[in-house]
């Protein structure tokens, strides 16, 4: 049931979802909506929450189980453009179309999608400094900021998805990521002082 409500907050976003829509998809009542979980807000809330994980289950599993570096990185790019093929890249990503709903003030809601690109950018973590060992980065590669950047990535190819972007596009946009790591030194350095003068200014 909460899968089917997922989808549809997926879908049309939060604000253009309505409770008889709802009731509709789930098959339960208002009163038993409000009893389970509290109305509308605490619902999105917890179907944010699945959609992270299924995200992060599918998408990202090379990074969750690798031992590897780029090649995992490398990988995790590959499963994500592969999403491409199901259909669900159009609705874009729930956690970023979030970010841009009146009801994000919610510190559930806040919370939620806080922590879903933090899991993304730990994962994208691990794996550079599995890189930085391997020598397959720079060893002064600042970790902290290509992960981000690398979250950046993210984002944007399933802004692209939204917008119906062409999937060749999607596929060179993260080729050029991985390109760009592999740069010895200026766009990773570049990257990293970048981060610094924002955090300086």
């Amino acid at each position: 049931m909460l899968s089917d409500v997922m989808r549809l907050f997926w879908q049309k976003g939060y604000e253009k979802v309505s409770m008889e829509e709802i009731v509709q998809v789930s098959g339960l009542n208002r009163y038993a909506i409000y009893q389970n979980w509290g109305g509308k807000a605490e619902l999105y809330a917890m179907c944010l929450r699945q959609y992270s994980e299924m995200f992060i289950e599918t998408a990202f599993a090379p990074l969750a189980s690798g031992s590897g570096g780029l090649d995992d990185i490398r990988a995790a790019f590959d499963t994500s453009l592969a999403l491409f093929d199901t259909g669900d890249s159009a609705n874009g990503c729930m956690a970023c179309r979030a970010l841009v709903e009146p009801v994000y003030e919610a510190p559930a809601i806040t919370e939620q999608v806080e922590t879903h690109f933090s899991t993304i950018k730990t994962l994208f973590a691990q794996a550079l400094a599995r890189a930085r060992e391997r020598r397959e980065i720079a060893e002064d590669a600042d970790i902290d900021a290509l992960a981000e950047y690398l979250v950046g990535i993210v984002q944007g190819a399933q802004l692209f998805g939204l917008r119906g972007v062409d999937k060749s596009t999607v596929d060179s946009y993260f080729r050029i990521a991985v390109a760009a790591l592999q740069s010895r030194p200026s766009v990773v350095a570049a990257i990293g002082h970048g981060k610094k003068r924002h955090q300086d200014g």
